[in-house]
Parts: structure tokens; C-alpha cells; sequence
């Protein structure tokens, strides 16, 4: 196998449906917060994301997803997905490095991270501090109302994490 990393661009839109229903699956299972078609269209158009492809076996099959999500006070770092038969090989964290890599080129902003369980893992590995949910960047919890443990809020299972290196 020979995972390899692109920032995203208008040549990869026709990833949108597949990174959908990578995303879906993992929302219906509870794991992370759905995203819109259109929102992937504009992150993935907009070079606010990166893309893994398989170029070997699957020939140029997107295997992993993660993107920069933009908010009036900050950057939120979302939606990292990688394809089940691949998971356990290091594709999350090289993921979420290059994202890391691409906000450090393109973006001031605070940046967060609201990461599911597995996506945890990664976080603890760079250069972020737990916060305190519900304090500063009231856009960015709108999103909670999408989640199905909002009536747990600020309660939930969901944890914040900051970017010490964008504060």
C-alpha cells in the first residue's frame, strides 16, 4: 500500500460524495458530527483540507480525510476520517500533521479541536491544552446542536482542546 497526502483543490471535487459518506457512516455511529455537501464542496475548493489516496492496490482510492473548518473567531480543526481497512497504519497522524502544516501557512487564527476518542490520541501527541467547553467562540458550540449528546451539554463526552502554538 502507498498512502500518499494532497492538499485539497478543485481538481479533487469529485471526493466530495466519498469523503460524505466516509463522514456519514462514522455520524450515524455516533463517532463525530456530520457534514453538509455543500461545506465539503467549499473546504475541499478552498484548499482547507487534506486528502489520503491509496495509489497503489486501489488505484487513487481516497482512503482519509481532514480539513480546516472556519469560524468567526477560529479555526477548527474537523472532521478527520480515515476508511476502516486502513485504520491502524499511522494515515490519522500524518493526517492531522499535514492540516497542522497547511493552518501554519494559510491562517492566524486560534485554532481548536474537538476530537472524538480516537482522534484524541493524536491530539495528545502535538501541542494542545485541554479547555473548558462553552468559554469564548460562541459560533464554533452552535455546532453542538448537531451532535446527538447535546442534551448533555456542556456535559457531554465531547472535550475542547486549543492549539497552544495559535494562542
Amino acid at each position: 500500500m502507498n498512502v500518499v497526502l494532497k492538499i485539497s483543490g478543485l481538481d479533487d471535487l469529485d471526493y466530495v460524495e466519498g469523503i460524505y459518506m466516509l463522514i456519514k457512516k462514522e455520524a450515524e455511529d455516533n463517532l463525530m458530527i456530520e457534514q453538509k455537501l455543500e461545506n465539503l464542496h467549499t473546504i475541499i475548493a478552498n484548499g482547507d483540507a487534506v486528502i489520503a489516496n491509496d495509489v497503489e492496490g486501489m488505484a487513487g482510492k481516497m482512503v482519509g480525510f481532514f480539513c480546516l473548518e472556519h469560524w468567526a473567531e477560529c479555526i477548527e480543526l474537523g472532521s478527520l476520517v480515515v476508511n476502516s481497512k486502513y485504520r491502524e497504519q499511522g494515515i490519522g497522524g500524518r493526517l492531522f500533521q499535514a492540516v497542522l502544516d497547511l493552518y501554519h501557512i494559510k491562517y492566524t487564527k486560534p485554532v481548536i479541536i474537538l476530537p472524538n476518542s480516537t482522534c484524541e490520541k493524536i491530539v495528545k501527541k502535538h501541542d494542545f491544552s485541554q479547555g473548558e467547553k462553552g468559554k469564548g467562540w460562541n459560533d464554533i458550540w452552535s455546532a453542538c446542536n448537531q451532535c446527538l449528546d447535546i442534551p448533555n451539554f456542556p456535559d457531554c463526552r465531547c472535550k475542547v482542546y486549543l492549539y497552544r502554538s495559535s494562542l
